[in-house]
């Protein structure tokens, strides 16, 4: 990354200074004025969740199985960036049964748990320059959030398993 202009002008070339400016700007970025909540939106959605949170509650979640956690494996893109973990998703592909059985007894363990990890959730945030934007000014770029790739596979296990119970398929 090029050295990035201060508010003052004066350039950082240092990359903890430069990691500082676009957090500052990202930061700045994200926290204008919010525009007035559309109050009809908002008492649909309300009403809405109050319905279905109306629902019976239901903990029998169908437990994760090897082929369940081996087909969306199968399905990673093998070329995203891995997150804080450092784990890819080329290397998940490469699992063996054994490890791809200890991931299954981990994601069941969490469900039952209602449990979801931490380390998960973190996440390393890069720039990404923004096209035909001047690449010394913090504002020309769009941060991506880089989050671990088993955390992401787990979301899977459970985005289906929400879709179901939701659509009464379970």
């Amino acid at each position: 990354m090029p050295a990035l202009k201060k508010p003052d002008n004066d350039l950082a070339f240092d990359d903890q200074e430069k990691a500082e400016y676009l957090a500052d700007s990202i930061e700045l970025q994200c926290s204008l004025n919010p525009a007035p909540p559309d109050l009809e939106h908002v008492n649909r959605v309300e009403n809405e969740v109050l319905r279905r949170s109306s629902l019976p509650p239901k903990d029998d979640l169908p437990s994760v199985s090897a082929d369940e956690v081996q087909k969306l494996i199968r399905e990673l893109k093998p070329r995203k960036a891995p997150g804080l973990d450092g784990v890819n998703n080329k290397a998940i592909k490469c699992f063996s049964a054994p490890l791809v059985a200890l991931l299954v007894a981990i994601f069941n363990t969490c469900i039952q748990n209602c449990h979801f990890p931490e380390a998960w959730k973190e996440a390393v945030i890069i720039g990404i320059p923004k096209p035909g934007k001047p690449r010394d000014l913090p504002t020309s770029y769009r941060p991506i959030s880089l989050l671990s790739g088993l955390g992401k596979l787990f979301e899977k296990v459970l985005k289906s398993r929400l879709s179901d119970h939701l659509l009464g398929k379970a």
